[in-house]
């Protein structure tokens, strides 16, 4: 009986660190994931290794990781960004012929990098 009161304890107890990740989840940036995911990682593994007699605990964990893994693979996606999502967030509205053009023009001792448009604005 005590330790189907402990249960339901921490069943409570996980419950609403659950919603507490969750609501954290939506506004963290990526390496903050990843940092969580560890650290939840090692606090299994120890809670594992260290507690024989809280089945239920351990299982309450278990559960409660593969939920918070799963809400980061629901939101984030789990996807590193590509080229194209970098490039716009830089700014990078140049062709690769514009940029093969600008080498060429360093490559030739030339230090106005302006292009055409520049030039008749100023």
């Amino acid at each position: 009986m005590v330790l189907l009161d402990i249960a339901v304890i921490v069943l409570k107890v996980m419950t609403m660190t659950i919603l507490e990740i969750t609501l954290l989840l939506i506004t963290m940036t990526r390496s903050t994931m990843k940092t969580l995911t560890v650290i939840i990682a090692v606090f299994m593994t120890v809670s594992l290794v260290t507690s024989r007699t809280f089945k239920i605990v351990r299982i309450i964990l278990v559960f409660a990781t593969k939920v918070v893994l799963g809400i980061l693979r629901l939101f984030f996606g789990g996807k590193e960004p590509s080229g194209d999502y970098i490039d716009a967030c830089v700014g990078s509205e140049d062709s690769e012929s514009d940029i093969i053009d600008r080498k060429a023009v360093r490559a030739s001792g030339d230090t106005d990098f302006r292009s055409d448009s520049e030039e008749l604005e100023s």
